[in-house]
């Protein structure tokens, strides 16, 4: 018999499908959620029929069931693991107002908290393909964009895009992740408006990443984040850097090393050459295959690279190897596109009508990414492949269709608490 949480293997079955639901559940085990309702202060001080650790499980299971209503998904939680239900009779589902007035009396810290207790390093050296370069385990930085409701208090707090030709119809809000490469798991991430009381440009969401960044790291960024300020912080971390650079971006030679690339410095802008420099190495060069299809570029379209990097050493990390990693920031495209498309079922339009429920509903998606993101990472390890071999989407699927059957998240047995030790 398979445990609670688990899938009884069959022959017929996908590699997804033979894996036990437990990788998901230990992702938000009973001590931890309980631990995040506590240090934000949201314990409840009487018994209520919608208590905050539940809410906390409902708001990921929100992201995981994106086209069901409110109602509809707490039944799916209260059945999955008889959440406050009277065993001896139907289970009751609680009103819409008061499953919102829950979600409001929650808040958003609770589950930020539980995503950055829970954003952990993912991949295992030698084993996760793609993980690793040299010494290095390599991540991505990029951003995106998510439709929210047409309300009065969204467009106020997150702005709505515009251009020539007028306002968009509906208001935005912006996301920045910190991506593990090969894993596609994220270990950071910030979260604002495109315009509005609550506007943040993706440079100024780089700080909330910060925290997430650590020596052992190569981070590879695009062009829009170098900015003298910015990349100063990212390498006080102790992380290893390697982003583009902006065609009009003055780079003096200060010395050319053997291996075609050079020895350069960042300038403290406004200082005239006076201020503070940051040293860096430049490596150049142009790519004729196009990063997403791999397929070759006609000469119009090919284009001249410009990286700059801490690591100065070209013996540690040499200029072609470095061109080449750096489409690996590509992988952060295709977690986007799973968020937006796959594990939003194709709803282009987030749910929530309310600023604190848009980054509470946020967060839940995130929360809800790594899960699915660790469940076929460890898939993979077991089967000793290469995690892009598996199908996100039909991941997504497996867990829709088990969930109803099993607990959504129930406690591991005797397994580690990921809320503990060194992030």
């Amino acid at each position: 018999m398979p445990r609670r949480g688990q899938v009884k293997e069959k022959p017929e079955d996908r590699l997804v499908d033979r894996v036990g639901l437990g990788v998901l559940a230990a992702q938000f085990p009973d001590a931890l959620v309980d631990r995040v309702v506590t240090e934000t202060g949201r314990r409840e001080k009487r018994t209520r029929d919608l208590p905050a650790a539940l809410m906390v499980r409902y708001v990921v299971a929100l992201a995981l069931f994106p086209s069901d209503g409110y109602d509809e998904v707490m039944r799916q939680v209260k059945v999955a693991d008889d959440w406050l239900a009277d065993s001896a009779g139907p289970v009751k589902v609680p009103a819409t107002t008061a499953i919102t007035k829950a979600r409001d009396r929650l808040g958003v810290a609770p589950v930020k908290l539980l995503f950055e207790r829970t954003a952990v390093p993912m991949a295992l050296p030698r084993r996760t393909l793609g993980a690793f370069y040299r010494r290095w385990r390599v991540c991505a930085v990029d951003g995106t964009t998510l439709l929210v409701p047409d309300t009065d208090e969204n467009a106020a707090a997150f702005g709505k895009p515009g251009n020539d030709s007028g306002e968009g119809a509906l208001p935005q809000v912006r996301v920045l992740g910190l991506v593990e490469c090969g894993s596609r798991a994220l270990l950071g991430a910030g979260f604002g408006g495109t315009g509005g009381s609550k506007a943040a440009s993706e440079q100024a969401l780089f700080g909330d990443l910060l925290p997430a960044l650590r020596p052992g790291l190569l981070v590879l960024a695009d062009r829009n984040f170098l900015g003298f300020d910015l990349f100063e912080k990212a390498a006080a971390t102790g992380a290893d850097l390697l982003w583009r650079v902006k065609k009009d971006r003055r780079l003096p030679v200060d010395a050319e090393l053997a291996d075609g690339s050079y020895l350069s410095h960042l300038v403290e802008p406004g200082t005239r050459g006076k201020g503070r420099t940051i040293p860096v190495r430049v490596v150049e060069y142009t790519l004729d295959r196009d990063p997403g299809t791999g397929e070759r570029l006609p000469a119009s379209k090919k284009e001249t690279y410009r990286l700059v990097t801490t690591v100065l050493d070209p013996d540690a990390a040499p200029a072609a190897e470095l061109a080449a990693l750096y489409s690996d920031r590509w992988e952060v495209e295709t977690l986007l596109d799973e968020i937006k498309v796959h594990q939003q079922d194709g709803r282009l339009v987030l749910r929530s009508q309310s600023p604190d429920r848009v980054e509470q509903e946020v967060w839940g998606v995130l929360l809800l990414h790594r899960a699915l993101r660790k469940l076929i990472h460890d898939t993979a390890l077991v089967e000793g492949i290469d995690p892009d071999r598996l199908s996100f989407t039909h991941t997504v699927k497996v867990v829709r269709r088990q969930v109803v059957r099993r607990a959504l998240f129930p406690p591991p047995p005797d397994g580690p608490d990921p809320g503990r030790g060194d992030r």
